[in-house]
């Protein structure tokens, strides 16, 4: 997973300025293609079962080009695919924050090997004074296995979010 690739909670409106091609949603275990492009009007241009997705790389056929790109998408997950932990942290400073949260998820999570790539958080003041992480982070394998299909066809998302964080 290359860096810069990550869960988005709040602030996209800043990701929402940068040029996207399509937004991938999965709902009801079926994965939508909605276009962002001016020619296609914001429409969904395909729909898959989420399975099909994640065992056939060859699907990349029935994707539009105004819909293709590497990290020209943002995927949206269902909420139960994410979850969330709470760490006492005082430091502001995010080269201590980011190591820190790699180092405490994948020890929480080693069966997901790839949650360090797959996190945000957000510093908060702690109830008992100080401050505190709140980690969010893509849990589901189903995630995960989504965004290694969505790679292998060149449709790779930019960020991963859910409507709760939208």
């Amino acid at each position: 997973v290359p860096s810069g690739i990550g869960i988005h909670g709040t602030g996209l409106e800043a990701m929402f300025k940068k040029k996207l091609n399509a937004i991938v949603v999965v709902h009801n275990e079926t994965v939508f293609w909605i276009t962002c492009s001016q020619s296609d009007n914001g429409r969904c241009v395909v729909q898959m079962p989420l399975e099909q997705v994640l065992a056939d790389n060859r699907m990349s056929a029935q994707i539009p080009a105004t819909a293709r790109g590497n990290y020209k998408t943002l995927c949206i997950v269902p909420d139960h695919w994410f979850g969330m932990e709470r760490y006492p942290f005082q430091s502001p400073k995010r080269s201590l924050i980011e190591p820190f949260l790699e180092r405490k998820l994948a020890a929480a999570y080693p069966e997901r090997k790839a949650v360090r790539h797959f996190f945000n958080y957000k510093r908060v003041a702690a109830g008992s004074g100080g401050h505190e992480l709140l980690a969010y982070f893509l849990q589901d394998e189903k995630g995960y296995r989504l965004y290694d299909a969505l790679a292998k066809m060149n449709v790779a998302p930019r960020q991963i979010t859910t409507p709760a964080f939208l």
